[in-house]
């Protein structure tokens, strides 16, 4: 973070901290409408769960001049919350609810420019909160790897037990083949959880996952009213004012030539940067926020033959899964890029 980007974090927070019960109230309230499947995860009195949200926010405001001073707290956290229940994809929601608290709190005091100050303390907190959850959860895999591989060995060396247990040996045979290949695919994870990684917002489009680099993601929002404007590209849908400023929106299954369908509560808006254009796309549903080792990605050419695989960069294999991870460059051209900003600032002007 910069100075001034702490500055004005701290500054802020000095004028959330009078209303901060109300901001908790506020924060968990819209956290359980927009995510109501992670309820189950807090306890029935929320009284105690607000007041460690508060301290830890406090906690890590005042260290923001020195964070490394807040990381073990902040891995701590981490590893509690898989105990919890907590996966990648909730932190991309609570940050999310997070910026639209401090919206409501600061009022006409919040800007693009305090946003995105707070966006990226959120980002280094919950990063580091990420990393150490994934490291726990190696750790722990490639625990019960060795433990399996150590008594498979001391099973296999143990000679007179298995005379005397012949046949019971034969008849577990498929089970102790079953277990060799989960000792294989847990030391294969740990192997992958190892080396560079790439932070993905991972979102969901005509049954199929796509990827965004999280540095390129500005925001993301619920639907909301767009307007129509002249002249603009098919698969521009019009634009929206977020917070006063005009942004167009595409959309990404007119993009690609998929059907479309009806809308629910699911569908989002990304707020992307696009060749210095800020644009949205609206998407079916964001579904987490994943790192993927730079191992597991190829590039497209070599998994799949599509129309639309030139606006991919690569193809991350995860399990049986495949996120395909756009190439944001490529959704506009110069042209279209120019056409859109143009209408949008003829629309801005007008308004």
């Amino acid at each position: 973070m910069t100075p001034e980007q702490i500055e004005l974090v701290k500054s802020s927070w000095k004028q959330v901290l009078p209303i901060a019960d109300t901001a908790a109230d506020l924060f968990y309230d819209r956290l359980f409408e927009v995510a109501p499947g992670v309820r189950g995860l807090f306890a029935d009195d929320m009284a105690g769960q607000k007041k460690a949200l508060l301290a830890m926010l406090g906690r890590v405001v005042a260290s923001l001049d020195n964070l490394e001073s807040i990381v073990p707290h902040v891995q701590d956290l981490g590893v509690r919350h898989v105990g919890y229940g907590a996966e990648p994809a909730h932190y991309a929601v609570v940050g999310e609810t997070l910026l639209w608290t401090l919206e409501k709190g600061l009022g006409d005091e919040w800007n693009d420019e305090l946003k995105n100050a707070w966006a990226t303390a959120y980002g280094v907190l919950s990063s580091t909160m990420i990393d150490a959850a994934n490291a726990k959860i190696t750790a722990d895999a490639d625990s019960e790897s060795k433990h399996a591989e150590k008594t498979a060995v001391q099973t296999m060396t143990a000679e007179p037990a298995v005379k005397k247990t012949k046949k019971r040996t034969k008849r577990t045979e498929p089970e102790a083949k079953k277990r060799s290949v989960a000792v294989g695919s847990k030391s294969e994870t740990a192997e992958q959880a190892s080396g560079p990684h790439r932070q993905l917002v991972v979102f969901d489009l005509d049954a199929e996952q796509f990827g965004l680099d999280i540095a390129a993601v500005r925001e993301i929002i619920r639907l909301q009213e767009i307007t129509a404007v002249p002249r603009a590209p098919e698969f521009i849908e019009g634009v929206i004012n977020l917070r006063g400023k005009i942004i167009p929106v595409m959309c990404l299954r007119k993009r690609f030539d998929m059907d479309i369908v009806e809308r629910d509560d699911d569908f989002r808006i990304v707020v992307v940067d696009v060749n210095g254009t800020e644009l949205g796309i609206v998407v079916d549903a964001v579904s987490e926020v994943s790192r993927i080792p730079e191992s597991s990605i190829e590039p497209p050419s070599g998994v799949i033959s599509r129309d639309n695989s030139g606006y991919l960069t690569g193809i991350a294999k995860t399990g049986q899964a495949m996120i395909m991870l756009l190439d944001i460059g490529s959704l506009l051209t110069v042209p279209e890029a120019e056409s859109v900003r143009a209408a949008s600032t003829h629309l801005d002007e007008a308004a």
